[in-house]
C-alpha cells in the first residue's frame, strides 16, 4: 500500500509538471506571435499563434489573436486575388474563432473591440462583414457607453458603410464624451 501511494504521487506530480510546462509552452508561442502581430508579421505569427491554441483551446485571449492574425492574413490574400479560396478558407476561421471568444466571454469589452478590428479586415473581402462588424461595435458601446475612442470607431464603422447621417450623429456625440478629439473633427470634415 505504501508503495501504491507513493507511485500515485509520483505521478501526479509528473502530470502537473506535464500540463504546467504544456501551458508554459502555450504562453510563450502566444508571446512571440502578438509580438509579430505587433510589428505586422502576421504570416510568421499564424503558426505560433495557432499552436498556443492548440496547446492551451480554453484560454480565449490566444483564440481572439489568433482570429485577427488569420482576418489580416485572409484580406492580404484575397486583395492579392491570386489565393481568394485559401482567402475565405482563413475567413471563416477567424469568424469562428471570433464567435467563440465573445460567447465564452460576452461581456469582456476587450473581446468586442478585437471582434470590431477583425471584422473590418473581413469587411474588405466582403462588406456583409461590415454589417457584424457594426454589431460588435454597438455591443462595446454598451458596455463603455462613456468611451470615446469605441463611438469614434462606431462612426467610422457607419461611415463606410454608406450611413453618413448616422455616422455624423454619432461623431457628434463622441464629441460631447471628448470635445478636444482631433480625429473626431476630422472625420465630420470628410462627411
Amino acid at each position: 500500500m505504501k508503495y501504491f501511494l507513493i507511485s500515485l504521487i509520483i505521478l501526479t506530480v509528473v502530470w502537473a509538471e506535464l500540463g504546467l510546462w504544456n501551458m508554459w509552452q502555450a504562453d510563450q508561442s502566444y508571446a512571440l506571435g502578438k509580438n509579430y502581430d505587433s510589428v505586422q508579421q502576421y504570416v510568421a505569427a499564424y503558426p505560433l499563434l495557432g499552436a498556443s491554441v492548440n496547446s492551451n483551446p480554453s484560454e480565449p485571449t490566444f483564440r481572439d489573436e489568433l482570429a485577427y492574425n488569420q482576418a489580416v492574413i485572409a484580406a492580404a490574400l484575397f486583395a492579392q486575388k491570386s489565393a481568394t479560396s485559401s482567402a475565405l478558407a482563413l475567413a471563416e476561421e477567424a469568424i469562428a474563432n471570433s464567435d467563440q471568444v465573445v460567447n465564452d466571454s460576452p461581456n469582456s469589452l476587450p473581446f468586442w473591440k478585437s471582434r470590431v478590428k477583425t471584422f473590418y479586415q473581413l469587411g474588405t473581402i466582403d462588406a456583409k462583414y461590415n454589417l457584424v462588424g457594426l454589431e460588435a461595435i454597438k455591443r462595446a458601446a454598451d458596455l463603455a457607453p462613456t468611451d470615446a475612442k469605441v463611438w469614434y470607431t462606431f462612426g467610422l464603422l457607419l461611415q463606410r458603410n454608406g450611413q453618413k447621417e448616422e455616422a455624423k450623429q454619432i461623431f457628434l456625440k463622441t464629441l460631447q464624451l471628448k470635445p478636444d478629439y482631433t480625429e473626431v473633427k476630422e472625420a465630420l470634415k470628410s462627411l
